[in-house]
């Protein structure tokens, strides 16, 4: 009997304690969105954020577009869109307006001493800005034929017009001196940028030879003497 009364008074004395401090836990879920401070977060398909408004910031708490990142950005496809923008860097702080790229296929070659304009290598841009920036890139793969013992250099150059303004610094390569019937090849490019108001522009590669010999451009053969010439427009912001 002492054995019975034990338990029905221990049994009694634990209900009645779990009586005294039992109470409702309620936790709060976020659905479907989780809510808090993860230290690592990975998901396995789609994944939307700020669908309803706000802004998702990498690397910051104080995000001001909708995406937000400080620190590089590395991608492996391309990144597309509108418009793009430079806070940083030598061009200054502008928005990407216009990109225009040039890349004939035809053979060319001159032996003028005198500067003309490469065939298809010339850009004409409109700008509407108050004030824009026009980065130039070229590159050319020339062919020089010497005839005589001579040599043969090739001058080329980006200019602008209206102005007859020199983007850049002009190129120069020289063959040397060589016996009658040898050749050269210089892989050339440069690179410059102008200041401009609104109007309309035009950019043409122009090139030259001086001493002896023939400058050839001959991409239509397939041996990598091609030719291009890319102009950009930023459009600059205070």
């Amino acid at each position: 009997m002492r054995n019975i009364y034990a338990v029905l008074f221990c049994g009694v004395f634990l209900c009645g304690h779990f009586s005294v401090f039992a109470e409702d836990l309620t936790i709060t879920t976020y659905y479907p969105s989780p809510y808090g401070s993860y230290e690592e977060l990975q998901t396995s398909n789609n994944t939307y954020l700020a669908t309803g408004g706000g802004f998702v910031g990498i690397g910051n708490t104080t995000a001001g577009e909708k995406l937000d990142v400080t620190g590089n950005i590395r991608a492996t496809g391309m990144i597309t869109g509108n418009v793009l923008k430079a806070n940083n860097g030598f061009l200054g702080r502008g928005v990407v307006n216009q990109i225009l790229t040039v890349s004939p296929n035809n053979n060319i070659s001159t032996s003028s001493g005198s500067y003309n304009t490469m065939s298809g290598m010339s850009i004409s841009i409109t700008t509407t800005a108050a004030q824009s920036i026009l980065f130039v890139m070229w590159n050319a793969g020339i062919y020089q034929a010497i005839t005589t013992t001579a040599g043969s250099i090739v001058h080329i150059r980006a200019l602008l017009t209206p102005g007859n303004i020199q983007i850049g610094t002009f190129m120069g390569g020289a063959s040397g001196t060589g016996n009658t019937g040898t050749f050269h090849v210089d892989s050339m490019g440069g690179n410059g940028m102008v200041s401009v108001g609104p109007g309309t522009y035009t950019i043409a590669l122009q090139w030259k030879t001086s001493l002896d010999g023939t400058a050839s451009n001959s991409p239509g053969t397939g041996n990598g003497y091609g030719r291009s010439m890319t102009v950009m427009e930023i459009i600059q912001q205070p």
